[in-house]
């Protein structure tokens, strides 16, 4: 089972996060050539000796928006086909500066 996410600057690792304790859930990146590349692209990795794709390589859900989920009667999350990773610790909006 997967214990970490391949997102750099994610340190997101095991199932439950935060004082909540916030289930996590991991997730395969597509075997479609063409997705795979968008998701590459996205989260600023490219295959190399550094960083290999395998079974093992994930993503956790905190890098989706809630959006990008569907969720079955039982209450199972599932990403849909369409599904980017779009939520990363380097694209959070940088505080506003005051006027000089």
């Amino acid at each position: 089972m997967p214990d970490s996410c391949c997102v750099p600057l994610c340190c997101k690792s095991g199932y439950r996060v935060g004082p909540d304790w916030k289930k996590i859930t991991y997730h395969c990146l597509p075997s479609d050539a063409v997705r795979l590349k968008e998701w590459l692209v996205k989260i600023r990795r490219d295959v190399s000796p550094a960083f290999q794709i395998t079974e093992r390589t994930k993503i956790c859900s905190l890098n989706f928006k809630i959006t990008d989920f569907r969720v079955t009667l039982t209450g199972r999350r599932y990403l849909k086909d369409d599904a980017i990773p779009s939520i990363f610790s380097w694209s959070a909006a940088s505080p506003k500066r005051k006027s000089p």
